[in-house]
């Protein structure tokens, strides 16, 4: 049983998060929740929970602030190149992509406009990582995981502080097509800035 008070608050609202969880986590007889906090309302924002079952990390979630680039670059970063090749993808931010075979899902989200900041836009990219995926005990994984890092998305976009509309659904996204032919219909509505127009991606690489 997971309770409200020891869900990570960077996973957004309890009432949203426990129902995913309890769906994505493998059964243990306890889970015990870490959740960190850096650079609170603006630069080098970072934010991320840890979920342990009785003896090993069962989830991850990550969110950081970043130079924004290509949607596409950004999945690739964010899932690996092959997970995101077969990712599929939901509305949420600029780009929503999971891939439950991996048991990731990522959202990239609008956080400052050109000028806020040197470098040009700057978007949160949250990824969450559900390490024993195979374990899942859940009917519908994908859509879980979905959930999950856009409660989390919603929660970094509000504690950065971003002066940019996040694009957020406030309700649970529906996930959709292949993400490989995914392509940002012009100017992007949630940034004004179509994805050739914006900086190279500079992510660290996928979350491991």
């Amino acid at each position: 049983m997971i309770s409200a008070k020891e869900v990570c608050p960077s996973l957004g609202d309890s009432a949203r998060s426990i129902p995913a969880l309890a769906d994505v986590l493998p059964d243990e007889p306890e889970y015990t929740f870490s959740d960190r906090l850096s650079g609170q309302g603006g630069r080098f924002f970072t934010s991320s929970c840890f979920v342990w079952g009785e003896e090993d990390q069962l989830l991850v979630t990550k969110a950081r602030w970043e130079v924004a680039g290509p949607p596409k670059a950004w999945a690739a970063a964010a899932l690996g190149e092959r997970q995101a090749a077969r990712a599929r993808w939901f509305d949420a931010g600029t780009m929503g992509v999971v891939d439950a075979a991996d048991g990731k899902a990522a959202v990239l989200v609008p956080c400052s406009a050109p000028g806020t900041y040197v470098g040009g836009s700057h978007s949160l990219s949250v990824v969450v990582r559900l390490k024993r995926h195979e374990e899942s005990g859940g009917p519908e994984p994908e859509q879980r995981l979905a959930d999950l890092a856009v409660g989390a998305a919603r929660s970094a976009h509000r504690t950065a502080r971003c002066d940019l509309s996040s694009g957020v659904p406030d309700t649970a996204p529906r996930v959709g097509t292949d993400a490989s032919g995914w392509q940002p219909a012009g100017p992007d509505s949630r940034t004004g800035f179509g994805a050739c127009d914006v900086a190279a991606v500079a992510l660290g690489g996928p979350l491991g």
